[in-house]
């Protein structure tokens, strides 16, 4: 069950949501036709016979979801010293995490996004020495050193990612045991295709840079500020 906390932050997420024609949502992916969509395949312009292929993938694809166990509720192993956030989204009564950030005590900040396949496991990390990556697999697909490696004396702000494909599916399920905060986004704000969370860090006091959202409009926002440097997340759904 879930009871909404009176966190701060703006909200917004009623207004300017994407039209029906383009948004894709979880329950849309359980029909062949949405899947179609997604998959950005023209039903007009694919053969019969590729056609009943694709059926066949999308049911084999169906079989092994169905056999695939819902994570449960997260059981986040951390220090008593780290802090850890949640990103969920309220479906029905309960609550399901999609996105969680730690931010350790030696200063590592980690950026996780809950997946069935526990070898996938992609992050990123923002490592106190400076150093920046995502990976995937267990392997880094993206690195960079950004310019402050020490987080007691961090200045300014630093953007973590822009984080897509959410929903509920992967059945993470959020106990407030197992955080130290949350932001809580309403059902169909955050799909499979559309919406993407976006983290910052910043200096306490400073804001995260407005710049970095493209074509997109900021529905939510808030800043956990349990440690330093704080932690800005934003939920952004694409205009047009």
């Amino acid at each position: 069950m879930y009871c909404p906390n009176g966190g701060s932050g703006r909200t917004d997420w009623k207004a300017q949501l994407m039209s029906k024609q383009d948004a894709i949502t979880e329950d849309q992916l359980e029909t062949f036709e949405g899947w179609l969509d997604y998959q950005r395949i023209d039903q007009r312009e694919t053969s019969p016979e590729q056609l009943e292929a694709l059926h066949d993938s999308f049911e084999e694809m169906k079989k092994q979801k169905a056999a695939s166990p819902k994570l449960g509720r997260m059981n986040i192993k951390r220090d008593p010293k780290d802090k850890a956030y949640a990103v969920a989204i309220h479906k029905g009564n309960d609550l399901w995490v999609t996105l969680w950030v730690k931010h350790t005590a030696r200063g590592d900040i980690y950026v996780f996004q809950p997946r069935h396949d526990g070898s996938w496991n992609p992050h990123a990390s923002y490592h106190y020495k400076g150093q920046y990556h995502h990976k995937s697999y267990g392997r880094i697909v993206f690195k960079r050193t950004l310019q402050q490696p020490a987080p007691a004396t961090f200045k300014g702000t630093e953007h973590m990612g822009n984080f897509l494909g959410h929903g509920t599916a992967v059945g993470a399920i959020y106990d407030k045991a197992d955080f130290d905060d949350v932001i809580v986004v309403p059902h169909g704000v955050l799909n499979p295709k559309d919406g993407s969370v976006y983290v910052d860090v910043v200096e306490p006091g400073q804001k995260a840079r407005d710049d970095l959202v493209v074509m997109g409009r900021v529905l939510q926002e808030k800043t956990f500020t349990a440690a330093t440097p704080h932690i800005v997340v934003r939920i952004v759904r694409p205009t047009g």
